[in-house]
């Protein structure tokens, strides 16, 4: 309590550092959450006049969260506004390609990107994601692993019911169910 009281006088004397209104990252980080919480509510109750606003909030308490992009992107869509949508899934596509020069074996974020690319038509691409995605969650054995789809990684996604599908990861699934 005392800190708090320290801080409180440095804040007012205008000498306190530049982050001592930041918030704790717990409590930034359930904000966040809330706020995505309830975004993604509206959306779903189709009030997306309420929903949009909640997403750009949440873009900017973590602007380098693709998925809130990703999120805004849907909302615009939804609304009809499809050059803010693009702008939107652009930016989540570009967020992705970042992550991915640091850790280019993580297959959620490669998943992510196969999403967000085939929300911009970019199917191709979005595949070849996927593939990679799929490449690296094989498991590693000291003899070839045969594959009855050897040929057509997305084959098994295309099959219907077929239960090998819960092997993917949510991401990569949901490109898969664009297929």
């Amino acid at each position: 309590v005392l800190e708090d009281e320290r801080m409180a006088r440095r804040i007012e004397r205008g000498d306190a550092p530049a982050d001592a209104l930041e918030p704790h990252p717990l409590v930034k980080a359930t904000v966040v959450g809330l706020g995505v919480a309830q975004a993604r509510l509206a959306r779903d109750l189709g009030r997306l006049d309420e929903a949009v606003p909640a997403f750009a909030q949440a873009i900017a308490f973590e602007p380098r969260s693709p998925a809130n992009h990703r999120n805004l992107g849907d909302a615009y869509q939804r609304l009809g506004r499809a050059d803010e949508a693009r702008r939107s899934w652009s930016q989540a596509v570009r967020l992705c390609q970042e992550a991915l020069r640091v850790d280019p074996r993580s297959t959620e974020t490669l998943g992510q990107l196969a999403v967000y690319e085939a929300k911009l038509g970019r199917h191709a691409s979005a595949e070849s994601h996927v593939r990679q995605a799929l490449d690296l969650r094989r498991p590693r054995a000291s003899r070839p692993v045969r594959y009855p789809d050897e040929g057509d990684p997305m084959r098994r996604c295309r099959v219907q019911g077929d239960r090998r599908r819960t092997r993917h990861p949510p991401s990569v699934q949901a490109v898969c169910d664009l297929h």
